[in-house]
């Protein structure tokens, strides 16, 4: 495994909190802040030169949605913005009358989700009509790095969900309604801040370090791509099986 550290391409002030593929146009965009302004970049060479689309003063990019033709980012200060790339326009599709931490959209289920800084999650079908909230307790869709519970499903296959635990990784097959532990090579009380599965492909971080399984979890891999002083809090993998990892210091 070969790491690049593809935020210093940006800037040394750029803190990086969500990152998406544009599969139809083989582009990342990353949400994040730079220099104190929120920013929302795109590029097509792992940020060798990148595109500035979306920034404000003093709020915070803290997602980004990319499903089909919609772009939309989340704010820390609550509103969801649309961006239409044809027009180059930007438009206000919801305001939460909370910051809002992270955003998704679940293609399986045609989901968006949001969590809110108090920890509530929201889910619509339509991010522009009625959002119903909920406790994160009673669900499972957990994303943001720093809840005890993170929750991931596998990309290839929507019934199956991993879970990372205080107490180590869980694997459900039926939806999130039976769960199993698994054997892995993480520690006894591990810390996992994240989890990405795909066709069977695991990443689960812990620390500074990356656990990997290319077997659903039977054998693993332990790297440590960036040094002790780096948590890992955020794996997004990619077509052509590049992964970008998020950190916080």
């Amino acid at each position: 495994y070969g790491y690049s550290d593809i935020e210093k391409k940006i800037s040394s002030n750029t803190i990086i909190y969500d990152i998406s593929l544009n599969p139809m146009k083989g582009e990342i965009w990353a949400a994040g802040v730079k220099d104190g302004h929120g920013v929302v970049f795109k590029t097509k060479d792992l940020f060798l030169t990148s595109e500035i689309i979306w920034t404000e003063n003093k709020i915070e990019a803290t997602g980004i949605i990319i499903s089909g033709s919609q772009i939309i980012i989340s704010t820390r200060d609550g509103r969801l913005i649309a961006y239409d790339e044809f027009r180059h326009e930007f438009s206000e599709v919801y305001r939460f009358n909370k910051g809002i931490l992270n955003a998704k959209f679940i293609n399986e289920t045609g989901q968006f989700l949001v969590e809110l800084d108090d920890h509530t999650m929201a889910h619509s079908q339509n991010p522009y009509g009625k959002w119903e909230t909920f406790q994160k307790s009673n669900n499972f869709f957990s994303f943001f790095s720093q809840i005890p519970d993170i929750i991931a499903y596998d990309k290839s296959n929507p019934l199956i969900f991993y879970k990372g635990t205080k107490n180590g990784l869980e694997r459900s097959l039926s939806n999130g309604k039976d769960w199993l532990k698994l054997n892995t090579a993480l520690p006894t009380k591990p810390n996992i801040y994240a989890i990405e599965a795909n066709s069977g492909r695991l990443y689960v971080s812990s620390g500074s370090k990356l656990y990997v399984s290319s077997d659903s979890g039977v054998n693993w891999k332990i790297i440590e791509p960036l040094g002790t002083s780096k948590v890992i809090s955020k794996i997004s993998s990619f077509l052509g099986g590049q992964i970008v990892i998020t950190v916080f210091e």
